[in-house]
């Protein structure tokens, strides 16, 4: 999928919600977060898309090998989202980070120098979108996917899965989320 024009923005306000919210009709909310801890060999990434409804269309969770840094984890999660969602076919995203220095490094790479290398194959993925965009989310606003992150860090759950729908030991919270 490959379109003519594609557009990708970045918010770097941060959300003054206090709990997750439903996207605009006919857009995916992409909620990301990566469990960096210093003192591990591994980090946990995650990932659940919800539709307009609040519904979770795709959830996903993968263990990374110990990076440098949080924004070095979490802008390798960004580059598996990018590939998962490119793999999916999903189209019109907005992707919600916790992690406002990755966020701010893919809206302006060549402040960022040391992350060049991520950066530079996160933005050769972005064509593959028609419209994607990148916003800073609140920490509260981020629970379900930080939880399903930290599975790994905190559970040592190192399984990695892509699934349909939303985990069952989250079912309640992403329901409660919808009708928030």
């Amino acid at each position: 999928m490959m379109p003519t024009e594609s557009v990708t923005r970045l918010s770097l306000q941060p959300r003054c919600a206090v709990r997750w919210t439903k996207p605009p009709l006919d857009t995916l909310k992409c909620n990301i977060h990566v469990s960096w801890l210093n003192d591990v060999h591994i980090c946990g990434g995650a990932w659940i898309v919800r539709n307009h409804h609040g519904d979770a269309v795709f959830h996903a969770r993968e263990m990374f090998l110990r990076t440098s840094n949080r924004i070095d984890a979490e802008l390798r999660g960004v580059l598996w989202v990018l590939h998962s969602l490119c793999d999916l076919h999903l189209d019109n995203i907005e992707i919600w980070s916790d992690c406002g220095a990755a966020m701010e490094a893919i809206s302006d790479p060549i402040n960022w120098p040391r992350y060049l290398s991520y950066l530079d194959r996160i933005q050769r993925l972005l064509p593959n979108f028609g419209k994607l965009v990148f916003k800073v989310s609140s920490t509260k606003a981020n629970t379900i996917a930080r939880d399903i992150a930290t599975s790994v860090t905190r559970e040592g759950r190192s399984r990695s899965y892509l699934a349909r729908g939303s985990p069952m030991w989250l079912h309640s919270r992403i329901e409660e989320d919808k009708r928030s």
